[in-house]
């Protein structure tokens, strides 16, 4: 019985969570049919947080990749305690 009752409890937190905005874009930044034409991607003043109450997880990042370059991204987490 305590099983299923923490089970609930986890699935039910999960209910509350935030949800993201829909996914939306302007129409000054819509793609050309040929996208992608280069294989480049670039970000410019890229700003994230994870929920809008929580500081920026990245502020103003400027990063560019070039065509052909190989990329590994890692993240690095702190371990959370229930």
């Amino acid at each position: 019985m305590l099983l299923k009752s923490f089970c609930y409890y986890r699935v039910s937190g999960h209910e509350m969570m935030f949800r993201e905005a829909a996914w939306e874009t302007e129409q000054q930044n819509q793609l050309s049919r040929d996208w992608p034409s280069r294989g480049e991607i670039e970000f410019s003043q890229y700003s994230t947080r994870y929920r809008p109450n929580l500081n920026m997880a990245l502020d103003s990042l400027d990063l560019r990749f070039l065509p052909g370059e190989k990329v590994n991204l890692s993240v690095l987490t702190k371990k959370r305690s229930h």
